[in-house]
């Protein structure tokens, strides 16, 4: 999935950005689930490789390479986002 930067998850606005504004900002999720108390959780999922000194590859060569795989979470009740979080 497509990588979302940290500054792109800090212009949410907690009660007060809505689906679309979040949709807008960061594209659509990898994912969405609807949670048994009727609020909704859209996930942003994506991996990322780099060599020992953090430059980032696009093609895999080499031992040196870790990857690492992260995600974005938004947490809506009513359309509105109540919670974000990175993982």
């Amino acid at each position: 999935g497509a990588y979302v930067q940290p500054g792109t998850v800090s212009k949410i606005t907690l009660n007060r950005s809505t689906m679309t504004e979040v949709e807008d900002l960061m594209g659509t999720p990898s994912s969405t689930k609807l949670n048994d108390d009727g609020s909704e959780t859209w996930t942003w999922n994506w991996s990322k490789t780099t060599d020992d000194s953090g430059a980032v590859f696009l093609i895999f060569a080499g031992n040196s390479e870790k990857t690492v795989h992260e995600s974005v979470h938004v947490k809506f009740v009513d359309g509105v986002v109540v919670k974000k979080w990175r993982d």
